[in-house]
């Protein structure tokens, strides 16, 4: 330790002492990468209900952010809420070295986190995992695993597998009456919403109908994105819902399909839809 804390002194040294004082360490890791990782943390501000910025903070920073979020994942414990979030954030980032940890959690007991693994090896075109994929696609058919075989269906079609993509459709439909499916359902609201996901337009309205709040959130979120005259009924449904954040979004949609701003109201939604305004 001394030799080392006089090598840095030496090189310091040669430094003007301005030049030194406001210099800054290469290799250091930025402040607000630490904050964000706390934040992804709190369960108050980062959940399923509220979201989480952190999130999308996180993603954005890029590959710089891999080793500090292996290193919090790591640490976390086996009931941590933010564990899964922590592994579809490296899932997202793609950066190839992160394909060893993620070889090694598709084997993890927690499904969200074997499921985000499974989706960050096809997005970093892990081919050499295709054997062990398709044993997961065919996992067992518990709504506890449904995330994994979710995760699996849509990675198989993504590398272009036939019959894949119907399977990973068919599939959210079953899930869709299924109480217990909110976790997989969110999982497969925010697949379908990807560029060159599987087309899922015929069974958005039925996830849309869930009993889950956020299943039925991610849903609209999705037919939001492209709106379709065949979402019009599972919209007026949602005109209705308990939430007044659902029932508010679901009526900008109807608004943008019909081109209609007088109507206001799931009852009056409704009447509309039954004189054949969700017939097109």
């Amino acid at each position: 330790m001394p030799a080392i804390a006089a090598d840095v002194a030496a090189a310091g040294a040669k430094q003007p002492l301005h030049q030194q004082a406001l210099g800054r360490d290469p290799e250091a890791n930025d402040e607000a990468l630490y904050d964000l990782l706390d934040a992804l943390k709190d369960r108050f501000a980062c959940n399923s209900v509220s979201g989480c910025p952190a999130h999308a903070a996180l993603v954005a920073y890029g590959w710089g952010a891999r080793p500090l979020l292996e290193a919090t994942f790591a640490r976390a414990p086996q009931q941590a809420n933010w564990r899964a979030r922590t592994i579809a954030i490296i899932a997202e980032l793609a950066d190839p070295e992160g394909a060893p940890l993620l070889r090694h959690l598709l084997d993890d007991r927690d499904p969200e986190v074997r499921a985000h693994a499974i989706l960050g090896l096809g997005r970093m075109d892990a081919q050499e995992q295709r054997s062990r994929i398709r044993e997961l696609a065919e996992t067992s058919e518990s709504i506890w695993a449904a995330p994994v075989k979710l995760a699996a269906l849509y990675t198989l079609a993504n590398w272009g597998e036939a019959g894949r993509a119907e399977e990973f459709t068919a599939y959210l439909g079953e899930l869709a009456t299924k109480q217990m499916a909110m976790t997989a359902l969110m999982l497969g609201a925010h697949l379908c919403a990807d560029p060159g996901a599987p087309d899922c337009r015929a069974v958005l309205p039925a996830m849309a109908h869930h009993p889950a709040f956020q299943a039925r959130r991610d849903t609209l979120r999705t037919m939001q994105r492209e709106l379709r005259p065949q979402f019009a009924r599972a919209l007026v449904g949602l005109t209705g819902d308990p939430a007044q954040s659902i029932r508010r979004d679901a009526e900008n949609a109807l608004m943008g399909i019909s081109g209609r701003t007088d109507i206001k109201g799931y009852s009056a939604w409704l009447q509309w839809c039954d004189k054949g305004g969700c017939v097109k």
